[in-house]
């Protein structure tokens, strides 16, 4: 029952920065187009986040943000064809593809808005001080080990790279600390 609460309470704090339309359509092919729009709109609002954080973005952090958003959608593809090979060849396997695509999306363009305003990740911090005090008897340090270390894609060239180029990023430009950055991207990729 605790675990359904955290989830449910996760859900809710990372659904609030993006509206989606609710696919509520009767066939398979309603609910595609349904999750394709939505995707389509999480990528327009990404893409503004970027295009504006490029420039405002000195030298150094636009040559960096651009290889890092390459690294991303590099991971990102193969992540979600994941997803769709998970399930193909079922009826459902593109709106897996597609539902993949908009929450990596949402993901990324909460971290750039992170990367340019240093403000946005409360609902990290949030949860990570629910998951130790359910779990860990409150020690943080030990929710932040195992998110670093819990990772299925801990060996995904693209994921990592991902990882170093931003974590490096957040570092340089918010004096973010290696572990909490890479805990950090772990956890909402992971949820």
């Amino acid at each position: 029952m605790t675990k359904n609460i955290v989830f449910f309470a996760l859900m809710l704090i990372s659904s609030v920065a993006f509206s989606k339309v609710v696919c509520d359509g009767q066939t398979n092919a309603e609910l595609t187009n349904c999750a394709q729009r939505n995707y389509e709109a999480a990528d327009k609002i990404l893409n503004g986040s970027y295009n504006e954080f490029l420039r405002k973005a000195t030298p150094p952090e636009r040559q960096n943000l651009i290889a890092a958003q390459r690294a991303w959608v590099a991971y990102k593809e193969k992540y979600c064809d994941a997803a769709f090979d998970a399930t193909s060849p079922g009826a459902e396997a593109s709106i897996d593809k597609w539902a993949c695509l908009t929450s990596a999306t949402e993901v990324r363009t909460n971290e750039i808005r992170y990367l340019e305003s240093s403000i946005g990740m409360d609902d990290f911090r949030r949860s990570l001080s629910v998951m130790a005090n359910l779990y860990e008897n409150g020690d943080t340090t030990k929710v932040m080990s195992k998110l670093i270390k819990s990772t299925p894609d801990g060996s995904n060239p693209n994921w990592v790279k991902y990882v170093d180029l931003n974590c490096k990023m957040t570092a340089a430009k918010l004096q973010e600390e290696r572990n909490a950055c890479t805990a950090r991207l772990n956890f909402f990729k992971n949820w």
